[in-house]
């Protein structure tokens, strides 16, 4: 059993379609299974979507549903940028505060889609674990693709990770390896200054 004696601040990064989502359903699920009640899931495009659905009267479901669409992650991708242009506020990490503001505490918090030098400062700052998940594209032939990166992607390789994960087999492989990871990370000296494990 885990009981946690600080924040722990888990941030998943990666490019579009890598496995973040599946990481991050993978680790809370081990960290129910160990004991782990108060817990937190956040996705950092969830700002940027909860902003367009309010200002376009359509609730958060459908903007969701829809955000695969090549010319709605374009809307998606310059609404961030604009807004804090415009208004010096940066939307994903004011949306990031308030959900650590409102959490009772000590808390477990996995973040996913970090991409930023702000998210990443964020992360950083909350003495967090930055995971990157790297997952390459084949093409008919077995070919590796290079694939042009989203605006908010161009940046992600620059950053310095914790822990680099290569998402490159099955999905069955990839929990297995997600599973190392997880125990991994238990044993760590970054997690186990905030945490006490007892068997």
């Amino acid at each position: 059993m885990i009981d946690l004696k600080d924040n722990v601040v888990i941030g998943i990064a990666g490019r579009h379609n890598v496995g973040k989502s599946t990481m991050a359903d993978h680790f809370l699920r081990c960290f129910i299974r160990d004991g782990v009640d108060n817990r937190v899931f956040l996705e950092c495009g969830d700002a940027i979507r909860n902003f367009l659905g309010n200002s376009i009267n359509a609730n958060f479901d459908k903007i969701n549903k829809i955000k695969t669409n090549p010319v709605i992650r374009d809307i998606l991708e310059v609404i961030g940028p604009s807004y804090e242009r415009h208004y010096g506020i940066n939307l994903t990490i004011a949306f990031l505060n308030d959900a650590f503001k409102q959490t009772v505490k000590p808390a477990l918090f996995i973040i996913s889609g970090i991409r930023t030098p702000a998210e990443v400062s964020w992360i950083k700052d909350h003495k967090g674990n930055l995971i990157l998940i790297r997952r390459p594209v084949y093409d008919i032939d077995g070919n590796i693709q290079t694939i042009e990166p989203l605006p908010t992607e161009k940046m992600l390789e620059s950053f310095a990770y914790d822990i680099v994960i290569s998402n490159d087999n099955t999905v069955e492989v990839f929990h297995h390896i997600l599973d190392y990871y997880y125990s991994e990370l238990l044993k760590s000296s970054w997690f186990e200054s905030m945490t006490s494990v007892e068997p």
